[in-house]
């Protein structure tokens, strides 16, 4: 009876113990007491940026464009002098924080990107801040300007609309959200893309399911 409660005592601690240790493996990599990201990025392998303090990781990065998490708030983005504090973006910045230090040449923002060539064109536009009616100032990438033949497309849409209602909201809905999500993930915070990728191929389903129904109908 002594032996078998021995035993078992031992279960018990070894259990306990094993526990405890996976609750404590993501803070084995002892991050700063004034660590302000998520505990399992410290040490990750990843320069993590914006965190109050700084990241081992970062040791030689150069740049925000060396960042692979930008832990700052709203409107703010991680200083080029110190990468572990934050200043605010540029009021004239248009598109998300993300775009702002990432390595793409993003136009149509408000401001010229720093990642453009000097001499940037068109073709070198990764991404464009401009909306629908309008189109980039080839003079000046970082602004947007009124669009021609806007009178046109507004005609074709209205005409798309009235013929295939049920499966273009569909369809057509559905892309456009997965991509928003995926681009808004990928480049504002990599890591919880990672996360999210499942769900998205989940709503890209669900959505093509849902036009499938709206044309049989």
């Amino acid at each position: 009876m002594r032996c078998s409660t021995l035993l078992f005592s031992m279960i018990y601690k070894s259990i306990a113990f094993c526990f405890l240790a996976l609750i404590a493996a993501p803070f084995s990599s002892a991050q700063p007491v004034d660590w302000s990201c998520d505990a399992t990025f410290y040490e990750d392998g990843e320069c993590d940026c914006g965190c109050t303090a700084p990241d081992i990781d970062c040791e030689n990065a150069q740049s925000v464009q060396d960042c692979f998490t930008n832990g700052c708030g709203d409107r703010e983005v991680p200083s080029d002098s110190a990468l572990e504090a934050c200043v605010p973006l540029p009021s004239e910045w248009t598109c998300p924080e993300a775009f702002f230090i990432d390595e793409d040449c993003d136009c149509g923002c408000g401001l010229f990107d720093d990642q453009c060539p000097e001499n940037a064109t068109e073709a070198d536009c990764l991404f464009s801040g401009c909306a629908l009616d309008e189109r980039l100032d080839v003079n000046n990438l970082g602004s947007c300007m009124e669009g021609e033949g806007g009178e046109g497309e507004g005609e074709g849409e209205g005409e798309g609309e009235g013929e295939g209602e049920g499966e273009g909201e569909g369809e057509g809905e559905g892309e456009e959200m997965s991509d928003c999500a995926c681009m808004a993930l990928a480049k504002g915070h990599p890591k919880t893309f990672i996360v999210f990728l499942p769900l998205l191929a989940i709503f890209s389903a669900r959505s093509a399911r849902k036009g499938t129904t709206s044309q049989r109908a």
